[in-house]
This record gives structure tokens, sequence and C-alpha cells, in this order.
């Protein structure tokens, strides 16, 4: 056993936007995560209803859990809506039961088309919630073409906007008739985000005060537009749903893999030729395809009235990469559920929110994974195999692996250290695993806690070979090398009060 040592040194309140009622909906039988949390069958119970009173029904609610302190930060993807949010619609009734919650404080948000949003109104499970939606305001305006004054018909107008005294959110669009005019309803009384797309013109963005009513919006044409049909460099399949750009517009292809966009304006980073054409750089972009990049010539002088084209024919896009392996434990058997994240070098995996942006899957039964496409265009990556009660297992990654990856976990050593200013007992005392990669950067997979005893001694098992950073009580911090031959000696000037 590793052994290291310190020397001798000195209810909860609802928001205003919400209010109990009934009874509450009660939970079954609990299963401890650890660090006072529990995962519990219990529910949270929402009825919704606007400024009238009567209820809201087709309301999209979100649910996302806070950022929770766990015995062990492995136990993050066990807490229901942690990583990734829960989403529930509300009846007819205006009801939305959201059951089996972690018992965890969470944040609520819902969304209405035609009334005002509400964001962030902290719940907990057994809560019997009351959310009033208002209608709001009503957002007017006219769409009109800054040359010729003439409406611009089918201009998809977004607007939003956020007011975190009275948490209130507004996601809100319409569209403008054969007039050039749109009314969007659900309009908070805070300022506003105007985004407006119609074809043959960029894209308008800019930021308003509350009081921007009845503007009336004039886009400059750009008769300029470009189009073509993606297609898989491999198998010659058409691709849907790519993202395809410039920097003054954007489409996505469709089914067949054919796209059109429109509105190629001409701005500062523009190149122009000597034959009367500007060279404009369209991008691609797709989840499961390497991004591309091409320049476009289009001509830039065009008669008014009139558009024009160019057909950039096929575009092969190349997939990305598979990553696929399997993870057992040091007796060969197959590991279920262990999480295994693609991250970058220096990412610290024991925070909630660095593991909701980072690729991550569980294993299958087998223990098996797979990552269907991998981001090689990231330059180096770790791949960072979790599960609790054995050591994380860290592969760097320089460019997509071939074949399936063979990943084991062990049981890890037992580290024991002992705290003289602790000897209180019963204080917390946390541990963190690191690795240090070769471009220096200092990732941390894990951080656990433990408890000192009354002589001040606490023991982490199952902990990873390699550097560790040890928190006390009152900011004391202790960095080791842990390995089978112990910790070196180390000699902490930091001083912890009792």
């Amino acid at each position: 056993m590793t052994e290291a040592s310190w020397p001798q040194s000195e209810g909860r309140n609802l928001s205003d936007s919400a209010t109990s009622f009934g009874a509450g909906a009660g939970s079954a039988s609990s299963t401890e995560l650890g660090g006072g949390v529990s995962h519990r069958a219990g529910a949270l119970r929402l009825l919704l209803i606007d400024d009238a009173g009567h209820a809201v029904h087709g309301a999209r609610v979100t649910l996302e859990a806070r950022q929770v302190s766990l015995g062990d930060s492995i136990e993050l993807g066990q807490v229901r809506g942690l990583l990734d949010p829960l989403v529930e619609r509300s009846s007819s009734d205006g009801e939305a039961i959201l059951n089996d919650l972690s018992n965890v404080s969470y944040r609520v948000s819902v969304h209405r088309e035609g009334l005002v949003g509400r964001v962030s109104i902290e719940a907990r499970p057994g809560d019997d919630l009351v959310i009033s939606l208002r209608r709001g305001r009503t957002f007017k305006g006219q769409v009109v073409d800054a040359l010729t004054k003439a409406p611009v018909i089918g201009a998809l107008v977004r607007v939003a906007g956020i007011d975190w005294n009275r948490r209130e959110i507004t996601r809100a669009e319409g569209e403008s008739d054969v007039f050039g005019r749109f009314e969007i309803a659900g309009v908070g009384e805070h300022g506003l985000e105007v985004s407006i797309n119609a074809p043959w013109y960029p894209e308008f963005r800019h930021e308003f005060a509350k009081d921007s009513d009845g503007l009336v919006f004039r886009l400059p044409p750009a008769p300029r537009g470009a189009f073509g049909r993606l297609i898989d460099s491999v198998t010659g399949e058409p691709i849907s749903g790519a993202r395809v750009r410039s920097s003054t517009a954007e489409t996505l292809s469709a089914d067949d893999g054919r796209f059109l966009l429109t509105g190629i304006g001409l701005d500062g980073a523009t190149r122009y030729m000597e034959d009367g054409t500007a060279s404009v750089s369209l991008e691609t972009q797709h989840s499961d395809y390497a991004p591309r990049a091409g320049d476009v010539a289009v001509p830039v002088e065009v008669p008014a009235g009139e558009t024009r084209t160019v057909n950039v024919k096929t575009v092969p896009l190349t997939p990305r990469p598979s990553c696929r392996g399997r993870v057992s434990d040091d007796c060969g058997r197959p590991l279920r559920d262990a999480v295994v994240v693609l991250a970058l070098p220096g990412s610290n995996l024991s925070q909630a929110t660095v593991l909701r942006a980072a690729l991550r899957t569980r294993t299958a039964a087998d223990g098996s994974f797979v990552f269907k496409s991998f981001p090689n265009e990231l330059g180096s990556l770790q791949l960072v195999v979790l599960a609790a009660g054995l050591v994380p297992a860290v592969v760097p990654l320089q460019a997509a692996p071939t074949g399936s990856l063979e990943i084991t976990l062990t049981t890890g050593l037992d580290l024991a250290l002992t705290v003289p200013t602790l000897a209180c007992g019963n204080r917390v005392v946390a541990l963190e695993e690191c690795v240090q990669s070769n471009i220096g950067h200092r990732t941390t997979l894990r951080r656990r806690t433990g408890v000192a005893d009354e002589r001040g001694r606490v023991c982490f098992i199952g902990v990873r070979s390699g550097p560790v950073r040890v928190v006390m009580p009152n900011g004391g911090v202790m960095d080791l090398d842990v390995s089978p031959a112990g910790a070196p000696a180390v000699v902490m000037e930091t001083r912890i009060s009792g």
C-alpha cells in the first residue's frame, strides 16, 4: 500500500415563477450513489397554464440537473439529466410528469410557440409546480428590397432574447407575407436579436432594444448563387443534411444530396479577378464527413432584377473514420456501461460541463463501443475509459485507429494518506487522478472524496499509477506521483487551519 503523510501544522426556495400545488409526487426505493446523491424513482410534476389560466398543451419541457458533488466523479453519468437534458411534452390538460429522477436540484425550462418561454426554474423530485407562461407582445415588421423597395416574400424572421430577472426567454420565428410583413407572437419585453434569411439576400442579423417594433428591414440583394450535389466519396451515395455555407449565406443539402445556396454576397474578404468574377469560399460541414472548403468564381456584376448561379457539379466528401473497440477487466470479462470519452488533452473529465461537450458513449453488454465518426481534424485526442471500481484507461490518439482497440481496466493501487491537521476526524479529502500528456497538458480523469478518521488517516483504493493531486479542507493542495514503489517524500508549506 502506497502511503504518504503531511508534516504537522497548524428547503429550498422556489422562484416566483413557480408555485407549489397539491401533494408531492413521492418516491420509491432509492440507491445511494455517494456524496449525498441518490438515484430514486422520484418524479417532478408540472402544470402549465397561460396568463388567462388555461392549460398549455404541447409545450416542450426541458430538465437539466445542476452540477453536483459526488464521492466519485465517475458516477456523474448516473445522475439523470446531468450529461444529457431530459425532454417531455405537456399533455392536453397542461401536465408534464418526469419520472425516475435523481435526488438532486434541477433547472426547468419551458417553451411553447406563441408564448413567452421560461428558463432556469429550480425544482427537485417530489415537487409539484405550477408554471405560468405569458402571451407577451407581438413583434411586427416588414422586409423589403433595399434597392427596389419591393416586399420580400417568404423571408424567415427569427427573434431571440432573454430576461434573467424574470427568467423569461424568447425563441420564436415567423414568415413574411406577400406584402413583406410579418407578425411574431409570444415575445418578451426585452431586447432582441433578429435574424432574417431570404433567398437571394445575404443573412441579416442585428440586436435591437425592447421597443423596436414596426421596423422596416431593408435587405440589399445578393443575386449570386451556387448549386451542386454532395456525395459520399467511398460509396457514391448522396449526402443529406450537410451544411453548405459562404460568409453571407448557408443552406442544407436535400435527401438527394442536391443544394442551392442563394444570397452569396461580396464582402471585405472577397478576391476580385480580372475576368469580372469574384472568388468566394464555400465550406461544407457534416458530423460524419471531413469538412471541405473550396473557391467558387461568381460574377461581380449582375443585371438588375436577374440572378446568376454557378454549377459546382458533384462534390465528394470524405467519410470520417470510425473508432471502435472493446473494454474488459483484468480477468478478461467484458465491462458493460463503462463510459468512453473522446477528449482533448487537458480536459477536466471530473466536471459535468466538460463531459456534456465531449464525444462520449457507453459500452454494450459485450464491452464493445463505437464512435461512428472520428473528428481527426481536431488533432491530438485522448480516448478515456471510466468504470466504477477500476482504474481509468487513457489511450493517446494522434489519428483514427485502424482495427478494433482492446482496452483493459485494472484494479489499481491502494493509497493511504495521513493528514495530522485533520486529526479531529470527519474531514473530507479529495483525490484527483491525472495524466500528463507529452505536450504538457494535464488531464484530470477522476475526482473522489474520502473522510479522514480521528487520526487524520484516509485511504483510496484502485488508484491509477501516475500523478495525483490531493485537496484538503481550506485550500490545502499536494501533488504526488503514485507508483507501486511508493510515493516520494513531500514537504508541504501550506498551513491548514484546524
